[in-house]
């Protein structure tokens, strides 16, 4: 692997120790974390953001989970970043900028993810080698 795909596993292993350390922090200190109307669903927001930061654990640790189709995910992470949007609170007086995260790992993973950032050389050499037909004369 290259210097750049370690970077690149770092980085997305520090967005996860401190979006999961945000997440404990919310939920230790009773933050509300879900907009109006939807208080009685807090669990469920901290959940949410949960889950991302585990897929992208997993995407850094085995490419393999990353789908290949660009439109499907582009619809996905415009489907989270909407889901932020409409759900979640953005509260500064109480410190609870979670829909902002959220937004903000849901747009990095719009450009991420078509331009294949998270993948690294070997993983698309290895693509490509099961892709390619043997044609016998």
């Amino acid at each position: 692997m290259k210097t750049k795909d370690y970077i690149i596993k770092a980085l997305i292993w520090l967005i996860w120790v401190a979006l999961v350390a945000y997440v404990a922090w919310l939920y230790t200190q009773g933050a509300q974390v879900m907009s109006e109307g939807w208080e009685s669903n807090n669990m469920i927001g901290l959940i949410f953001a949960w889950v991302i930061g585990l897929f992208l654990i997993l995407a850094a640790s085995k490419e393999s989970v990353l789908p290949n189709n660009r439109r499907g995910v582009l619809l996905l992470w415009i489907g989270v970043i909407w889901s932020a949007h409409a759900y979640l609170a953005d509260t500064p007086s109480s410190m609870v900028y979670l829909q902002d995260i959220m937004k903000l790992v849901g747009v990095v993973l719009c450009i991420a993810w078509p331009t294949k950032a998270l993948q690294s050389a070997k993983y698309e050499e290895q693509k490509l080698e099961e892709e390619i037909e043997v044609i016998e004369v």
